[in-house]
């Protein structure tokens, strides 16, 4: 049974992490997809559920580009494709846009 109650958009794509599990250091990270709740993603990065996580994700299109960062909690943590990675579920407490010389994602 499915429990989403809001469209996820697949948006594959790397995108940067950051936690305090690097020392708040980033950590790159494959994002698989996002809704306005949240986002799935798979990293290397040894997440714990209940850790508070910031994601910087950089859209493209015809007008620009778009720096948003995005924080969020660890609701779900999974083993990943591949032996040594994580799918991690993040439920969003909130969002910015960046200006466009911050350097992220």
């Amino acid at each position: 049974m499915e429990k989403r109650k809001l469209e996820r958009i697949e948006l594959p794509r790397t995108i940067l992490v950051r936690s305090g599990t690097l020392g708040y250091a980033d950590s790159a990270a494959v994002l698989k997809d996002i809704s306005t709740a949240g986002a799935y993603f798979l990293t290397l990065m040894a997440l714990a559920r209940g850790e508070v996580v910031e994601l910087f994700v950089t859209l493209h299109d015809a007008e620009g580009t778009l720096n948003l960062s995005f924080t969020g909690t660890v609701v779900r943590v999974e083993k990943g494709v591949t032996d040594n990675s994580l799918g991690v579920a993040v439920k969003f407490s909130g969002f910015r846009e960046l200006d466009d010389d911050s350097g992220r994602a």
